[in-house]
């Protein structure tokens, strides 16, 4: 119980549901568990939870899951293709405001304004 650790690769709804499972099968308490399902966190979420000092085990996962979408933990998320997308769109930017601050002005620039003729009112 106490070797099974979170897979890289695994989200922590997977790693909680194969734990209750070996649980059902041991029969231990829940404190038992939750204990065991803290050590096996990947770090960073298993720093997340400990920090919270959850009671129940309902709590630590729902800790875990926060810390999993907030970290980018999560199984499939890729966040090196987003930064890299943003960096790609940081650039495009760039040549974009650089094109504008070259456009050079196409129409005339008249430095006077010619008057307007005076109108000449009779009665």
């Amino acid at each position: 119980m106490f070797g099974k650790k979170q897979a890289d690769n695994e989200s922590v709804d997977a790693y909680a549901n194969r734990l209750r499972s070996l649980a059902k099968r041991v029969d231990i308490d829940d404190a038992t568990l939750l204990y065991a399902f803290v050590s096996g966190l990947r770090g960073k979420l298993a720093s997340f939870v400990l920090g919270i000092n959850p009671t129940i085990i309902e709590t630590a996962i729902n800790d875990a899951r926060v810390a999993e979408m907030s970290l980018g933990e999560a199984a499939g998320s890729d966040t090196g293709l987003l930064s890299q997308q943003v960096t790609e769109m940081r650039l495009d930017l760039q040549k974009c405001a650089q094109r504008y601050d070259s456009i050079a002005i196409s129409a005339p620039v008249q430095s006077e304004r010619p008057k307007s003729p005076t109108p000449n009112v009779t009665f």
